[in-house]
């Protein structure tokens, strides 16, 4: 039926644009501490309005989406997986996953979208991933179903997941570990934490936090919370809703006085939520350097947006902005714009 339909190309490549520009908001809102849930489920509701205007396209509102491809951007892989995943359309699979394995930057989008689906619709694609020779397909499907706390193939795949050769698959194993519940799996976590990659320690000392065995390895976080690598932000925002109060203090006020990691440390003062802090935040935030890490715990801890409620101050005259502040103002922009169509 909908191939009869008279399609309005210019409207249709319009809900194409927003559910890729909506998608990589959504992106930033679910980590921004001033975005409550109702936000995030206006935003939802708007990305769904797209998604449906190509859905009621068919096979125009398909062929939109792999033209946007080209565009190699992990929003436009969202939106045409979705299309492609609920139509099982081998083809269109195919398109999918061929252009996610050339460009494997933009997988998050894949993820992403069969995590939107609802999980019913996904479960075909998913069991096929699982059971994929390849561990690139295998990881991206062991982080789907984690997003749906929803393990398929129950614990005992997971646990032999764990014993693989492939480093970023064991990564994400051990990751999957503590997003779907298994504490049966915690003396596996204890063993990787000898694991020869940092990476296959710090997921498995994250997992074994989230799932009850905090006693022996919150300091193994603590240590990594307190020095640069990619998983800082990461530990930051567990241990520090971890450590007692005195402990948590004691922490971030030694990191503060260390140049190196002042800025993690006022992050640590967010994730931590103790309002006692607010004068000492309201101090950095007249430091051009750390203002906005500290506008964020601000925010983190009293849920004020700072550009919602005009508190924001000058920007510095050679101060430029890096991804985050990009992001930071299309979000705004695109809350203060809303949706032409949704």
């Amino acid at each position: 039926m909908h191939n009869a339909l008279k399609i309005i190309p210019h409207i249709i490549a319009q809900h194409a644009e927003e559910a890729a520009f909506l998608w990589h908001l959504r992106q930033y809102a679910i980590q921004a501490p001033h975005y409550k849930l109702e936000h995030l489920a206006e935003l939802d509701e708007r990305i769904e309005g797209h998604i449906d205007g190509l859905r009621i396209a068919g096979d125009g509102g398909w062929e939109l989406c792999e033209d946007n491809l080209q565009a190699e951007e992990a929003g436009e892989v969202f939106a045409a997986t979705i299309l492609a995943t609920e139509s099982q359309n081998p083809r269109r699979m195919s398109v999918i996953s061929n252009h996610v394995e050339a460009i494997p930057e933009t997988a998050s989008g894949f993820i992403s979208a069969l995590s939107w689906l609802e999980f019913p619709i996904a479960r075909k694609t998913l069991r096929d991933l699982l059971v994929s020779e390849a561990p690139f397909w295998r990881r991206i499907a062991l982080a789907a179903c984690a997003n749906h706390r929803i393990d398929i193939l129950n614990s005992g795949y997971l646990a032999s997941v764990l014993n693989s050769t492939d480093t970023p698959l064991r990564a994400r194993a051990l990751r999957a570990v503590g997003e779907l519940g298994h504490a049966d799996l915690i003396p596996r976590l204890l063993d990787h934490l000898q694991d020869d990659d940092p990476q296959c320690r710090f997921w498995a000392a994250w997992s074994a936090t989230l799932v009850g065995e905090r006693q022996k390895v919150v300091e193994r976080l603590a240590i990594e919370a307190q020095r640069a690598s990619p998983r800082q932000d990461r530990a930051v925002n567990l241990v520090f809703r971890c450590l007692s109060g005195p402990d948590a203090e004691r922490m971030f006020s030694a990191m503060i006085k260390t140049p190196t990691r002042q800025r993690a440390g006022i992050c640590a003062i967010g994730t931590h939520g103790d309002p006692s802090n607010i004068p000492a935040l309201f101090n950095w935030m007249e430091v051009p350097e750390l203002a906005r890490v500290a506008g964020a715990s601000f925010s983190m801890i009293t849920g004020i947006d700072l550009a919602y409620e005009d508190l924001e101050g000058e920007r510095p005259e050679d101060f430029q902005s890096g991804p985050t502040e990009n992001r930071r103002r299309e979000c705004d922009d695109g809350r203060r714009r809303g949706s032409s169509l949704a």
